[in-house]
């Protein structure tokens, strides 16, 4: 703290706090300048005025939490509807259709783990299972989200020209729990391919419905039957609103940070849209960090926090 001397005795005073714990010397200067004469420093005192309460300087709980750090699978479809894109009207075009070249997943020094190419003459179910209905049967209606389609057992879903085609139509379809006014098919690769840490690649061409359409390709943590969602962590390389046709997003849901606080960013192409022909979406994942890019331009990064939670970084 700094003084003004003045020609006449003044007296100076201050109080500071200091900690118990870490603070067991307190010190004075004296910094007097250049000025020419001397200067009076008289009764120098130090008094304890009162015991100040200890301040918690303890790092506070976060309020997201970082639970990337364990095995996630894989997940492809073409969902009609929902809360977030909305829904069908009279511009939506069917049957619309999503295309997947290949998915190829690196490990952390670029080599080749797993990938699809797709090249047989059906879907291989030694990769992929068919999840069948509206959610209901999985006690989420709908699939958590208002969504309108059945997902089938494969029917919308077939290898052409060495690519994977899933496809929505506007058709009736009932279960047991209702009816719905459209069909698509959800893949996953739960309990036969997952991945912790690395770089996926997926080349895909996105549908040209519209309003309402929404393809994703993203991840889910091994464990979501054991602790639920958003517990088990989502992992969104890509999602895609028909009405949006140049953009794409990529986010994560987790505890703290779920539906309408995901923590995300999109991307929108500089030229065209994602429906007119193949983009690559591409996730790097690490220990403490994952990069979201589109053709290799990133445009999204989380980190971990140095108390385990989740922080954007573009």
């Amino acid at each position: 703290m700094l003084f003004d001397l003045t020609e006449e005795m003044t007296t100076y005073e201050f109080e500071f706090v200091m900690n118990q714990e870490t603070d067991d010397l307190a010190r004075f200067e004296f910094q007097l300048g250049l000025d020419d004469g001397t200067i009076w420093i008289d009764n120098v005192e130090l008094e304890q005025v009162e015991q100040v309460e200890e301040v918690d300087r303890t790092e506070p709980e976060p309020d997201t939490e970082w639970v990337y750090d364990d095995d996630f699978f894989f997940i492809f479809n073409v969902a009609v509807g929902g809360h977030w894109p909305g829904y069908p009207d009279e511009t939506t075009e069917f049957p619309t259709r999503m295309e997947v070249d290949y998915i190829r997943v690196l490990d952390q020094n670029g080599n080749l783990e797993w990938e699809d190419q797709f090249d047989g003459d059906e879907i291989n179910e030694d990769y992929w299972t068919f999840e069948i209905g509206n959610g209901h049967a999985q006690g989420i209606p709908g699939w958590g989200n208002a969504e309108l389609q059945y997902y089938t057992e494969g029917e919308n879903a077939w290898i052409e020209d060495d690519r994977l085609i899933i496809e929505a139509r506007e058709e009736e379809r009932s279960d047991e729990f209702g009816s719905y006014d459209y069909t698509s098919t959800r893949m996953i690769t739960q309990s036969k391919v997952n991945m912790e840490y690395g770089r996926v690649e997926i080349s895909a061409k996105l549908p040209d419905g519209g309003q309402g359409v929404w393809p994703a390709l993203w991840m889910l943590g091994e464990d979501i039957d054991e602790v639920g969602w958003p517990q088990s962590g989502e992992i969104d390389i890509m999602e895609f609103l028909g009405q949006n046709p140049d953009e794409v997003h990529g986010t994560v849901h987790g505890p703290g940070h779920y539906a309408g606080d995901g923590i995300g960013n999109n991307y929108i192409l500089p030229e065209g849209d994602f429906t007119e022909g193949f983009n690559t979406f591409i996730l790097e994942w690490e220990e403490d960090e994952m990069r979201w890019y589109v053709n290799d331009e990133l445009f999204h990064a989380i980190e971990r926090t140095e108390n385990d939670g989740v922080r954007k970084d573009r």
